[in-house]
């Protein structure tokens, strides 16, 4: 609130016999004025004065203070908006899935493979279940049968399958742990693939561990189909803000100047070879997702571009086939603020809040009520915030914090109760 004053003069002659009091109404013009702005300052001046005239003249000089309330104007939200609210809050792995609530609490159902779902251990969960092992969480991702978590205080833990040292807690035998174990501090981002992970720092350090065979860890070595992976977590790149791991050995990530680097197999570069370092295959890029041997980023003028095998469409270019793969990014669609991939489909979030699915549709995964594969994007939500794509499975949440579901299901994965693939999207019970 901010104040202005208003003078107000105010005379007055007082006579010995008698108070005789006149007003002129050319003379006089007293106004107290409140004004209420919307988003623009107003400055109020207004000075009057009254006369009354007398034979002996006593002047007296008040001042009165008035108020000017100002208020800023406060635009409703945009859709880009609620996209960096929900980040992060949902993710799908291969068969299971995983929701943060707006207090930090951590959902989990599906097929349960050797711990990917933490603290439990039925096989198979058919609804969404409270993870109460670990709480204040803000970020999940989940890979082929491992899951990572970050809380408030930017502590990573991980938990599930540790296949070739996915885990990255420094043990390499491949069997399954369902308890959260910290492995690192200062982590502000995570992602999983089918067999590896990496964490960025809050000094924008990007780390990598898990497995390795085609040079997905980008530490300049590539240990090929049965080598060896790395138990801990190793250093590769700084100045990183945004990274996505692929489930066939890719992996990419985003410099803070928007430069896009891709390594391990489908890199977009214009070659068919692996490369066991990253390399630069765009600009002018805020974010990217990795599927299974192919990719996508969206530009900072929203366009988004796709690369890679296109088998079942999912490239959205109108064409489909083994033959049909492109080895540098082609533009697809324009205005869009948030991409997801799964194993063979793919999803985007236009600016309107329109969602958008093509590729493969074998479980009804694009939603779009059939099973017939589509190489184009096909609108099937509207007022969408966030997607993520799983192996065979979709999910969204709109803007009214209402989460959905369709696709494959036989492990559970939907959270719906049943285990009944679904060809349209069904809004799923959080309890709470």
């Amino acid at each position: 609130m901010k104040k202005h004053l208003t003078a107000l003069a105010l005379s007055i002659v007082c006579a010995s016999a008698m108070v005789s009091c006149e007003s002129d109404s050319d003379n006089s013009s007293i106004k107290s004025t409140k004004t209420k702005t919307y988003a623009t300052e107003q400055k109020t001046s207004d000075t009057a004065a009254s006369t009354v005239s007398s034979s002996e003249t006593t002047t007296v000089t008040t001042t009165t203070e008035v108020e000017t309330t100002t208020e800023e104007a406060t635009e409703p939200p945009s859709i880009s908006d609620y996209v960096a609210i929900y980040e992060n809050r949902l993710s799908l792995g291969a068969e299971y899935s995983a929701y943060i609530d707006d207090y930090g609490n951590l959902y989990m159902w599906g097929y349960n493979v050797k711990g990917g779902i933490a603290g439990v251990y039925e096989h198979y969960l058919t609804k969404p279940k409270h993870v109460k092992i670990i709480d204040n969480v803000t970020v999940i991702s989940l890979g082929g049968g491992h899951s990572a978590a970050i809380t408030n205080d930017g502590s990573l833990y991980t938990w599930g399958n540790n296949f070739y040292g996915g885990l990255g807690n420094g043990d390499a035998t491949d069997k399954g742990n369902p308890n959260p174990v910290k492995i690192m501090d200062n982590v502000v981002s995570v992602s999983l693939g089918g067999g590896h992970s990496a964490a960025i720092t809050n000094d924008g350090s990007l780390y990598t561990w898990g497995t390795n065979n085609c040079g997905e860890l980008g530490n300049g070595e590539e240990t090929g189909l049965f080598g060896e992976g790395v138990n801990k977590p190793i250093k590769i790149m700084d100045n990183v803000k945004s990274v996505s791991l692929g489930y066939d050995g890719s992996s990419a990530a985003i410099t803070k100047d928007g430069c896009l680097y891709t390594w391990g197999v489908c890199l977009g570069n214009g070659t068919d070879e692996n490369s066991s370092v990253p390399v630069k295959i765009m600009d002018n890029v805020t974010e990217v997702s990795l599927g299974g041997k192919f990719g996508a980023a969206i530009t900072s003028d929203g366009s988004l571009y796709t690369w890679g095998s296109n088998n079942s469409g999912q490239l959205g270019n109108g064409t489909t086939g083994i033959t049909e793969y492109s080895l540098i990014p082609v533009k697809i669609i324009d205005n869009v603020v948030s991409v997801s991939l799964g194993y063979s489909h793919s999803a985007a979030i236009t600016s309107d809040g329109s969602l958008y699915t093509w590729g493969s549709n074998d479980s009804g995964q694009l939603g779009n009520g059939t099973k017939e594969d589509s190489p184009v994007p096909i609108k099937i939500m509207d007022d969408v915030v966030s997607v993520s794509l799983g192996y065979s499975h979709s999910a969204a949440i709109t803007s009214d914090g209402s989460l959905y579901t369709w696709g494959d299901n036989h492990g559970g994965e939907l959270g719906n109760g049943t285990k009944e693939e679904s060809l349209a999207p069904t809004r799923i019970n959080i309890p709470k």
